[in-house]
């Protein structure tokens, strides 16, 4: 497991409500990736510091990483992402896939020393 840097990592988890919405989560997913990883590149995040992956111990349960260099970076993120229509769009059509009693987000920072 990577050690979290220095901006922290913003973790999100997304719980299906019907597994068989697999596939259009993925789709809605793949291009909120997209849009993700332009707006990261756009505050000098590398595209490396982008991932998602489905938890093999849980059906429908996908797990999406932002890891960031700096405060600065991850801020400047928020305020890009907030904006962005294309984000607010696939946002709100993921919304009718998700358990939102179950999916959240958590700003994960590093340890004090680090």
């Amino acid at each position: 497991m990577k050690e979290v840097a220095a901006g922290g990592e913003l973790r999100i988890v997304y719980v299906l409500r019907d597994p068989e919405d697999r596939g259009a989560f993925l789709n809605l997913m793949s291009e909120l990736k997209t849009v993700t990883t332009d707006l990261m590149q756009s505050v000098g995040t590398g595209p490396g510091e982008y991932s998602m992956t489905e938890r093999p111990d849980r059906d429908g349960w996908f797990v999406e990483v932002l890891r960031f260099a700096s405060e600065k970076e991850r801020t400047r993120f928020d305020d890009l992402y907030s904006q962005d229509r294309r984000a607010s769009a696939l946002q709100s059509l993921l919304d009718e896939l998700l358990d939102a009693q179950r999916s959240d987000y958590v700003l994960v920072r590093p340890a004090l020393g680090n």
